[in-house]
């Protein structure tokens, strides 16, 4: 993964970023947006190796979770998760969020008290799809920049541009966590 500045369609990119129902901590530094679903191996080896000293740094990492379509007639996302990522896309809950990631998910699917189905209610099928056909939007988006959306997918503000960072490798983040923390 590189650092890519957005040149074509960047603040119609940005948008969509800053309109997603996020959660975050809400710290007062730099934003982060990043986009994620919870089983994305790539996304986990970045919140262990990053999250925290982002975050002591003061940047605000706001995260947009998504479940990812079947492919093929293979599932991609439980019954659970989609209830989960309803939940937090409707009502940006960043315990629920916390809580969700400090288990391994089937621990926490069969132990936790989850939300209800996002398969049974048209509102919560309706934020499992929105949050979808946002991924998809922005995988056409990012073509358009010459850039295939790999996940987790980052954004950030420098020097009055939009920046994205796609995928995750802890060495070549270091220009990430430099524009963002000034480190």
């Amino acid at each position: 993964p590189e650092v890519v500045t957005l040149t074509e369609r960047a603040d119609e990119i940005a948008n969509l970023y800053e309109n997603a129902s996020w959660v975050n901590r809400g710290l007062d530094g730099p934003i982060l947006y990043v986009v994620s679903f919870r089983s994305c191996s790539t996304c986990l080896a970045f919140k262990a190796a990053e999250l925290q000293g982002l975050e002591d740094a003061g940047v605000d990492v706001r995260w947009i979770i998504y479940t990812r379509r079947d492919r093929e007639d293979r599932e991609r996302s439980s019954a659970a998760e989609r209830a989960v990522q309803a939940e937090l896309w409707l009502n940006r809950d960043w315990h629920l969020f916390e809580e969700w990631y400090a288990v391994d998910p089937t621990t926490y699917y069969a132990t936790a008290d989850l939300p209800p189905s996002a398969d049974d209610d048209a509102e919560r099928a309706a934020a499992v799809e929105e949050a979808r056909a946002l991924v998809e939007q922005l995988s056409e988006l990012y073509g358009e920049n010459g850039v295939d959306l790999y996940i987790p997918a980052l954004l950030w503000q420098q020097d009055g541009t939009w920046k994205t960072y796609v995928g995750y490798e802890e060495t070549s983040f270091a220009l990430v966590r430099a524009a963002l923390t000034g480190e």
